[in-house]
């Protein structure tokens, strides 16, 4: 089913690629008061492959419909999580991490609950093509939806028809399938570590949460926790050279307050 959609898209092959430099409203504020807001050190894009949803980047208010593409640079701010009036959704959402393209299927259901369905790899020939034409479309002095199209459209394409291949039905070994301990490894990453305890672990990737520990400590050789404070320490030390404040790192890393986070900090720092 999710590659008959992909396919469905391609087809269609009309993409609204979003840039957090020139488009969407000026965002305020919500009516319910429930978007929060998140950024990193590494490059994200969403892909809506179905569904209506509101999306903040960078301070403007996107509105998302099949088709729209979200490219969302490094430390800019945008839209965390999903909300209670988020449903019936699917979206990929595709991370740029250490020379590294991996993408997530997201399905969401009722009040924003949400399961990936799909975590993969993708060829490093395909992020290097996309990345390549997106830094060139950063140096343009105007950046306009047909500039936008221009640069975008055909690595775009490259990189869903790479997803489809891969998601095409063939003969595999065990050795072959995609270990869980990779998915939880990227998506602790793509979070920064924030709400990813092992009961919304469980949650999302839908294995048991004792088998989802066992089986990470059984592979990397320690426990789901320390890989959490190891995600945390570096995305300190990057936003500690940005001059981020203690007050929004602790933030982003789901701490409770300031405090909280600078005791965590000052116990597990080198």
């Amino acid at each position: 089913m999710e590659r008959e959609k992909i396919i469905e898209k391609l087809n269609a092959g009309n993409f609204n690629f979003s840039l957090h430099c020139s488009d969407g409203k000026i965002y305020s504020t919500r009516t319910d008061g429930k978007m929060p807001l998140h950024k990193h050190s590494f490059r994200e894009m969403l892909f809506v492959v179905a569904g209506k949803s509101q999306f903040i980047l960078n301070g403007r208010l996107h509105e998302l419909s099949d088709g729209s593409v979200v490219l969302i640079d490094s430390w800019i701010p945008h839209s965390y999580g999903y909300t209670e009036s988020d449903h019936n959704l699917v979206h990929l959402w595709f991370h740029f991490c250490d020379n590294e393209l991996n993408v997530h299927w997201c399905n969401v259901g009722f009040h924003g609950q949400y399961t990936f369905a799909i975590t993969m790899p993708l060829p490093s020939h395909v992020q290097t093509l996309f990345v390549s034409r997106w830094n060139e479309l950063k140096k343009q002095r105007e950046i306009t939806p047909e500039l936008k199209t221009f640069y975008l459209q055909s690595p775009f394409r490259c990189l869903l028809e790479e997803l489809v291949l891969l998601m095409t039905p063939k003969e595999k070994t065990v050795s072959d399938l995609p270990d869980i301990v990779h998915s939880v490894r990227l998506y602790i990453e793509s979070q920064n570590a924030r709400d990813c305890s092992l009961e919304h672990l469980e949650k999302i990737f839908g294995y048991n949460r004792f088998y989802l520990s066992h089986r990470f400590r059984e592979v990397m050789g320690f426990s789901v926790g320390t890989y959490i404070n190891q995600v945390r320490l570096a995305f300190t030390g990057n936003a500690i050279a940005k001059g981020f404040k203690q007050k929004e790192i602790a933030y982003e890393l789901g701490f409770s307050s300031s405090a909280a986070f600078w005791k965590w900090y000052q116990k597990n720092k080198k």
